[in-house]
């Protein structure tokens, strides 16, 4: 396909329209579905632009829970409350939220963020791709197959648009970073978990390869969090698992750090007084053979793939790596895996209605 073809699948001037100034526009009750890690970043974004929440409820409650200050509650509950009210998702299951819509009269609006993680509210401008277009055909032409390249044009027309209806062709909720449609995660596998948060993804790793693996390096350079990862370690008795309380970078030194208890932390570009170690995966990792590489934090995969060359090359992992935080990950990430190991075969897939959750997988 050619440049111009690829252009063609972009939709530019597509606005779905801002979400912030609907909604401090409704004179209508807000209630929040759901209590988990998307509900709290739409919480927290809400507050912080003065947008009230009236309630927040979870379908199947069965014991008391709060969301920072707010009581959840359950559906029932928002109906004999509330007349009529609008709802704001924090999940990401948007075809619940549009059934909920068809089906409960009571319900005036739904409406959800497509961005919502690590703070990005904000779109990618369309003048940006259009600028960098011939930077995301180059990517464009890498991957090895058609879902790829359309995951690729859902991605940039979501993110340029704000909506949600372009990346929701694209799910594939049955896989995940160890059983997907380019490979499964066996039980010689030698696994390095970077972004190792609490150890949620090890217990998925674990889940997939039927606990059956050589050994586990995971690494957390948030504090609390890596507490949690040790006792989560500890109290599965994980044996041949090593933990690293660091960050990985392409050089050996001290970085600004972003991170709170219970919330994925990151990287941070800007100077907030908290440091961190950081070292890369060649120097920590580089008598031992690597056979499967996940990354996910929001900066720092590109340099984590540059401080882990030498690892490539020698071992040729299979790679789990999110792309979707900003406008540049599908640009730069791709060329470099495929410059580093030509023989990579690289692929797009969403496993959940998120532009932020793209994932790019590579093996050779």
């Amino acid at each position: 396909m050619t440049k111009m073809e690829m252009e063609g699948q972009l939709i530019f001037g597509n606005n779905a329209g801002n979400i912030l100034k609907s909604l401090k526009e409704e004179k209508l009750p807000l209630v929040l579905w759901g209590a988990g890690d998307v509900a709290e970043a739409v919480k927290q974004y809400l507050e912080q632009n003065e947008i009230p929440i009236a309630m927040a409820w979870v379908d199947g409650l069965q014991e008391e829970t709060y969301l920072g200050n707010l009581r959840v509650t359950d559906f029932e509950e928002v109906k004999k409350n509330f007349s009529e009210f609008n709802v704001i998702l924090g999940h990401s299951n948007f075809d619940l939220g549009d059934a909920l819509l068809q089906k409960e009269k009571q319900i005036h609006k739904m409406y959800y963020f497509v961005s919502i993680f690590y703070e990005q509210y904000e779109t990618i401008p369309e003048q940006f791709v259009k600028e960098h277009l011939e930077e995301y055909y180059a990517s464009y032409r890498l991957f090895a197959d058609e879902e790829s390249r359309h995951a690729m044009i859902a991605y940039l027309n979501t993110r340029m648009s704000n909506d949600i209806r372009y990346v929701k062709q694209c799910i594939r909720q049955e896989q995940n970073y160890f059983r997907n449609d380019i490979y499964q995660a066996g039980g010689k596998e030698r696994y390095v978990d970077v972004g190792a948060f609490d150890g949620d993804s090890i217990r998925l790793f674990l889940q997939e390869c039927n606990h059956s693996y050589d050994r586990i390096f995971a690494f957390e350079p948030e504090q609390k969090n890596f507490q949690r990862l040790k006792e989560y370690v500890k109290s599965a008795s994980l044996e041949r698992t090593e933990l690293f309380p660091i960050g990985t970078w392409d050089k050996k030194t001290t970085l600004s750090f972003t991170g709170e208890e219970e919330k994925r932390s990151s990287i941070s570009l800007k100077a907030n007084g908290i440091t961190i170690p950081v070292d890369t995966l060649d120097n920590i990792l580089e008598n031992e053979t690597v056979t499967l590489l996940k990354i996910n934090f929001m900066h720092g995969a590109l340099e984590t793939l540059a401080g882990a060359e030498k690892l490539l090359q020698k071992n040729q992992p299979r790679l789990a790596v999110v792309v979707g935080f900003d406008e540049w990950g599908l640009i730069r990430i791709p060329q470099y895996i495929k410059k580093t190991v030509p023989e990579y075969r690289l692929f797009l897939r969403y496993n959940r209605c998120m532009p932020a959750c793209l994932t790019l997988y590579a093996q050779v």
